[in-house]
């Protein structure tokens, strides 16, 4: 019987899979394709009436206004598209100025020579872990506020020529702004909608339960670096609390009865009827217990 880890992405799949097979546990590592379809609602107009009439949404379009704003005070003929992101967004993310930007430091390290990729690996080592994940969040910012850019000029009929801009953003520009809210609300305002199909390689990953009730105290262990198999011991240790409460042979329906719930260390641990059904199975088919007809006991 087989227990279900999770996703990952190959290279972590690939890993954690060599982790537990180290450990004497059996792994499956199963490709699949997965589909996602995204929702987005929006409103489209001027500036102006949009402020109006969706009033109640005031945070958000004060957010807009400040894109705006900044957008018009860098905004020239020709300008090159690099520099008029960068200056736009050190008006709206001022706070970026104090740690190194992440697209010059991926450009040093895959364009650069030895020298530049070691001082940018120098440069990142300088970081705590929270603060590395602060720059992560401040670059997903970024790239959002820049494709926001990007959209307010295309609607508005700027285009982009030999890496400039040509074009000017009117007095009133034309916007298209998502709202992040749920269907019923959207229906109510009558929003516009779009959806988003994505297609990604998952990488499921399994692991033997049976091995790993065979090797848990090594996969407890391991529980203490690698966070994402504490699930499977979890599960392993769940199977074992059942074991212990199979002194004698008793009727299938009591025994299930008495493990449901199991309870450790005051946290409660709820198992299927079905779920269980499997477990029992597997357990008797690696001569954990035996079952006849209606009743189980304990293996020889």
């Amino acid at each position: 019987m087989k227990v279900w880890l999770g996703d990952f992405d190959k290279l972590d799949a690939e890993e954690l899979s060599k982790i537990l097979e180290d450990l004497g546990i059996s792994t499956k590592v199963k490709s699949s394709l997965e589909v996602d379809l995204d929702w987005y609602y929006y409103v489209e107009g001027r500036f102006s009436e949009l402020k109006e009439k969706y009033s109640d949404f005031k945070e958000v379009f004060d957010e807009w206004g400040n894109y705006i704003e900044a957008i018009k005070s860098v905004l020239s003929e020709g300008i090159d598209i690099r520099e008029f992101e960068e200056k736009v967004l050190d008006i709206l993310l001022p706070e970026r100025k104090s740690v190194p930007s992440i697209s010059n430091l991926v450009e040093n390290y895959n364009g650069g020579d030895v020298l530049s990729r070691a001082k940018t690996v120098k440069a990142l080592e300088k970081f705590s872990e929270d603060d590395r994940l602060k720059i992560l969040e401040r670059f997903k910012k970024e790239l959002e506020i820049s494709i926001l850019i990007r959209n307010i000029l295309t609607l508005n009929d700027i285009s982009f020529e030999n890496g400039g801009i040509k074009g000017q953003l009117p007095e009133d520009p034309r916007l298209r702004v998502y709202m992040d809210i749920d269907e019923e609300a959207a229906e109510e305002l009558k929003l516009g909608s779009e959806y988003i199909i994505s297609l990604e390689r998952a990488n499921h990953l399994y692991a033997s339960l049976v091995d790993s009730i065979k090797n848990l105290d090594k996969l407890k262990k391991i529980c203490e670096e690698r966070t994402e198999l504490f699930e499977l011991y979890l599960a392993a240790n769940s199977v074992v609390m059942m074991l212990d409460k199979l002194k004698t042979e008793k009727k299938i329906d009591e025994f299930i009865a008495e493990i449901s719930p199991l309870s450790l260390e005051g946290t409660e641990i709820n198992i299927s009827r079905d779920a269980i059904k499997d477990i029992l199975h597997s357990l008797k088919k690696n001569r954990f217990i035996k079952i006849k007809g209606e009743m189980i006991a304990p293996h020889d």
